[in-house]
């Protein structure tokens, strides 16, 4: 009985460490063998109106010539009779199969029964695995269209999502970039006062800090009001209709980032955490949580979009903090 060879071999061994541990029905393997037959038939008749049940039925052709192999090996019934099967069903299998797609497959298939008796005289398996690779072909060839549909979609929907966050991304922004401006302003909000022995929000929240992002949020929708009026493209990546809700929706937006984060920073001092100091995942999500409730006053998206929202606001925290940490401004990059 010809043995299995390389890449197959070295396949069905890693898979045999754990399949062979299952519990296997104890029926003649020849039985599941000889299920690729019908599966091939019905495979043939259903290809041309109904493919994603074509296509199924060739993974059961697959999935019985496996497991009659495993239910073989795991009851000890491994034989030269049941290879003989296995083989004859295997070729009549891919003969059924490939009646219907005759360049390069029928040719391979005939080239595969040469390959069957050299295989049988030289004990060694030398068989092409036809049926699995021509599986592997319809799924890239038919999926193919889908997945790129899909693809366009999901792009789409990031920068639909990107374009509403900014005004949230730009407010959070505005206090770092700001923290060397305007130092008159720079006036502690809770007023350097304490509770249960910690600051209320700590000495780095202050007025000059609140004050710019609500400028950010507000000046970035505006920005993006004037983009939607007089542009195709922003309208189409649009989740708003920024030519109907006033400009108070990217200030508040700003104001909800900065008070995001002024009630995390509150809970974050009565956990004993250093102001700098990361604490994930609570870091990456209060500016965002908290400029998307602010604006739901004005407009509340649909859940994928909020929950996109938080998803996008904290790969950009990561990433802008991971940016800050290499150039010295930022202390923690998460």
């Amino acid at each position: 009985m010809p043995q299995k060879i390389g890449i197959v071999k070295k396949f069905r061994d890693v898979s045999d460490l754990w399949v062979l541990r299952l519990p296997m029905p104890n029926i003649n393997p020849s039985i599941i063998t000889l299920l690729a037959i019908p599966f091939s038939i019905a495979f043939i008749f259903l290809w041309e109106d109904q493919k994603a049940w074509a296509i199924i039925l060739l993974f059961c052709c697959l999935l019985s010539d496996w497991l009659d192999g495993i239910i073989a090996r795991h009851h000890h019934r491994a034989s030269e009779k049941g290879w003989f099967i296995d083989v004859i069903t295997d070729r009549i299998s891919e003969g059924i199969i490939f009646s219907i797609f005759f360049w390069p497959w029928f040719y391979l298939f005939i080239l595969n029964i040469l390959l069957n008796f050299i295989s049988y005289f030289i004990k060694k398996n030398l068989t092409m695995p036809l049926r699995f690779a021509f599986f592997i072909y319809i799924i890239i060839l038919y999926t193919y269209n889908y997945f790129q549909y899909i693809m366009e979609i999901i792009i789409l929907f990031i920068i639909k999502v990107a374009w509403y966050f900014l005004p949230i991304g730009i407010a959070n922004m505005m206090p770092v970039i700001f923290r060397k401006w305007f130092n008159f302003l720079a006036i502690p909000l809770d007023g350097n006062k304490s509770f249960i022995g910690q600051p209320l929000f700590g000495s780095n929240k202050t007025l000059r800090g609140l004050l710019v992002a609500i400028m950010g949020g507000a000046l970035t929708y505006i920005w993006q009001e004037n983009a939607y009026n007089n542009s195709e493209f922003f309208r189409s990546i649009s989740i708003i209709d920024y030519s109907i809700l006033p400009i108070w929706v990217g200030s508040f937006m700003g104001l909800g980032a900065i008070t995001g984060d002024l009630v995390k920073s509150f809970f974050k001092r009565r956990a004993h955490i250093p102001s700098g100091k990361s604490w994930f995942p609570r870091d990456q999500i209060d500016f965002t949580l908290g400029g998307m409730i602010f604006s739901f006053i004005f407009f509340i998206p649909s859940v994928p979009v909020f929950l996109g929202v938080i998803l996008l606001g904290a790969i950009l925290h990561i990433a802008v903090n991971t940016i800050g940490k290499t150039l010295g401004i930022r202390k923690s990059a998460w």
